[in-house]
């Protein structure tokens, strides 16, 4: 028998009757031999979401969540741009925002409650070292390197310069790639290499000095040239960025692309890529780069026409002149 029924403890519910009840959510209980709970409000760095008589019940927040008042029945989510380990074990490393950290180098934290903030792929950098909140909250946040540069691992502070020899086209490249043969790089962080200049070439991959002139007896007039090209040996004026003209007594063949011999029955008396010309019918020794002279019996020269001695004169030895001379006088049969 009993005068009265006992007060119900404090922070408990669903005490009624017979029973002593149980441990309010945010409370936990701290007596272990006791039909009769005593709860205690959660401490900060805690919560607990339903009401129970479990021992000691309160649990330290989940990574990425605080929480910073007592007696709570969930932890709140630290914000995007911002982690908490889930390593940490203690109450007080989960009790207060600013336990939510900024993410450091090369990360960020898109969503709320984030344990691990994700790493900024290669290819793009984040240098900002845990300082700007706003700088860490994005994918966005991650910058492409720039072409010329490159970043070949996750979580990269900065881009690197591509090296001599090499070169980077493109934006967010993880790696660069060598100057292909005809070009150089003799700088860092080029987006393109450099044509080998007129007068030079190079079969090198990647090479990063300027590329050398060709050897005497060689051209070439094309810029990124990879080899160059062996002068005509009928040519004039042949070497560095020039393949010269054709010597007197040869024509430019498009078709062989080079220098060929005058055919017979032509000539040309210069230097030059020019057609070679047709000798005079009327003249002797013609060929190559000389016109000849008119024959016996014709005047003028070789190279401007040989034309037949008129009537009543004649020219009775080979070459070129100016007129024929006058039959004498009382000939007959005087004639060319």
């Amino acid at each position: 028998d009993s005068s009265a029924c006992l007060a119900c403890p404090d922070n408990t519910v669903q005490c009624e009757l017979a029973s002593p009840g149980m441990c309010d959510i945010g409370y936990e209980n701290g007596e272990a031999d006791s039909v009769v709970p005593d709860c205690s409000a959660c401490a900060p760095g805690k919560s607990k979401s339903e009401a129970s008589n479990d021992l000691l019940a309160c649990a330290v927040c989940d990574g990425g969540q605080y929480q910073d008042l007592p007696a709570q029945e969930s932890c709140s989510k630290c914000p995007a741009g911002t982690f908490i380990p889930t390593d940490l074990k203690e109450p007080d490393e989960y009790d207060s925002a600013d336990d939510c950290q900024i993410c450091l180098v090369g990360t960020y934290a898109p969503a709320t409650g984030t344990s691990t903030c994700t790493a900024c792929v290669a290819g793009t950098f984040l240098a900002d070292d845990g300082t700007t909140l706003s700088q860490h909250d994005s994918a966005d946040d991650c910058t492409p390197c720039a072409a010329g540069t490159f970043s070949d691992a996750p979580a990269a502070s900065t881009c690197a310069a591509c090296p001599i020899g090499m070169y980077g086209e493109e934006e967010a490249q993880t790696s660069c790639d060598p100057c292909e043969a005809g070009t150089y790089a003799d700088a860092t962080a080029l987006s393109a290499c450099t044509p080998c200049p007129l007068g030079t070439s190079t079969d090198d991959i990647g090479r990063s000095t300027v590329c050398p002139v060709c050897d005497a007896g060689s051209y070439t007039d094309t810029l990124g040239s990879i080899t160059c090209t062996p002068c005509d040996p009928f040519s004039v004026g042949c070497g560095d960025d020039s393949k010269g003209e054709c010597d007197a007594g040869y024509t430019y063949d498009d078709g062989d692309a080079g220098c060929a011999v005058c055919p017979p029955d032509t000539y040309k008396p210069v230097v030059g890529d020019g057609a070679c010309t047709t000798c005079d019918p009327n003249a002797g020794g013609c060929g190559l780069s000389v016109p000849g002279s008119c024959n016996a019996g014709y005047y003028g020269t070789a190279a401007m026409g040989c034309t037949a001695c008129p009537t009543g004169t004649y020219k009775d030895s080979d070459g070129d002149s100016s007129a024929c001379l006058a039959c004498p006088d009382n000939t007959v049969q005087c004639e060319l």
